[in-house]
């Protein structure tokens, strides 16, 4: 899955302000972006079923997030690829994980997603380990309430018809999760593009996107990246359809977005370990792993990308009486959440419509107890 920065926070104590938070979804393998220094964690990634979801559930116990596979040389044998966890530290969540065997038809496969998403459980990944059969990963935040909904369309022959399908879904309200190969009763394997919609996002929530030619050198694409990231493109993947002669870079914007993106590039890493500390080293500035790569085409332009959201959500005020005055910057659902140690977070009272630059009043009353508050758009 990849990263999606569209949720917006901005966060106050009764004794101090803090910094806004950026706070978002992952499309496809990826995860939650908030503005704190994440952490990460690796293992191999085996083959078997049962071990894997062994891996991933002691982790998701303890807060870290599957982020499914990146190009490691693993510590105990040849195999490259290499699982990754974040714990972004932003709250005590923690996760739990099940696997299911490959559907035989697409039929089968959007009828298992909406099943499980129903129940809370995302789709993360098709797993396709070396020297076992492939199955498919799903996620569900313990005590949460969200639930999810899927849909698939037939791949198109080019990437601007496929650009195009993904505009008529967005509009709608769909999220792009990217090309899926689903198997065909028979056998053989047909490509569909998979959408998303989650439960606790807005109704009125719509995603844009767009299609640029890929850059063959560091320089050009990291400026590629970080030009389309200062106008709240966020870089998803890229895409090359069977007829295409050119390979494009996929940006999404979601219409609640309130984030802008920086991109940078690290050295490649062999080893976990080596990962692990660059990660977290650049997760000390607010930066979380990407993928691993930038242009294929060429060779000096590979490397571990990290990408940072800055975002401002609004001006938030704090009257000794209480009262906290909120002006945002775009218009929309805002609502005031209370916390007393930074670990969990409450509403305080009903959210309220706002207008970009009007300001909104909550009154959540004196208290003699230490508490944070802050805003979130809805």
């Amino acid at each position: 899955m990849f990263p999606n920065f569209t949720r917006a926070i901005a966060a106050v104590s009764l004794f101090a302000s803090f910094a806004t938070l950026a706070h978002g979804d992952y499309l496809g393998v990826g995860g939650e972006i908030p503005a704190i220094s994440p952490l990460y964690a690796t293992a191999n990634a085996p083959a078997k079923q049962s071990e894997l979801l062994d891996i991933l559930n002691s982790n998701g116990s303890q807060g870290f997030q599957y982020r499914g596979l990146t190009f490691l040389e693993s510590d105990e044998s040849p195999n490259t690829d290499t699982n990754y966890f974040i714990n972004d530290e932003a709250d005590s969540a923690t996760y739990e994980y099940i696997a299911r065997d490959i559907a035989e038809s697409s039929a089968n496969f959007i009828g298992l997603l909406n099943e499980l998403g129903a129940e809370g459980f995302s789709f993360v990944i098709s797993y396709n380990p070396f020297g076992g059969p492939s199955f498919y990963i799903f996620e569900k935040q313990v005590g949460s309430t969200e639930t999810f909904s899927y849909r698939i369309r037939e791949s198109l022959s080019t990437s601007l018809e496929t650009l195009s399908l993904l505009q008529s879904q967005g509009a709608e309200g769909w999220e792009w999760l990217g090309l899926r190969s689903i198997s065909k009763p028979g056998g053989g394997t047909s490509p569909y593009q998979l959408f998303l919609k989650r439960s606790s996002r807005s109704d009125t929530e719509t995603f844009s996107y767009r299609g640029l030619v890929r850059k063959k050198n560091a320089a050009a694409a990291l400026s590629q990246l970080n030009t389309q990231g200062s106008e709240g493109f966020r870089y998803i993947v890229n895409l090359r359809n069977r007829t295409d002669s050119e390979i494009l870079n996929i940006f999404v914007r979601s219409s609640m977005n309130l984030s802008n993106y920086s991109y940078s590039a690290e050295p490649l890493v062999p080893t976990r370990m080596e990962f692990v500390a660059q990660a977290d080293a650049q997760g000390g500035s607010g930066r979380y792993f990407k993928d691993s790569q930038i242009s294929a085409s060429d060779p000096l332009a590979f490397g571990n990308v990290y990408v940072r959201a800055t975002i401002s959500a609004g001006g938030i005020d704090i009257a000794t009486d209480g009262q906290i005055t909120f002006t945002p910057l775009e218009s929309g659902s805002f609502q005031l959440q209370t916390s007393t140690g930074l670990q969990s977070w409450t509403n305080s009272g009903a959210a309220q419509m706002g207008t970009a630059g009007a300001a909104i009043t909550f009154n959540p009353g004196v208290s003699g107890t230490r508490r944070f508050f802050r805003v979130i758009s809805q």
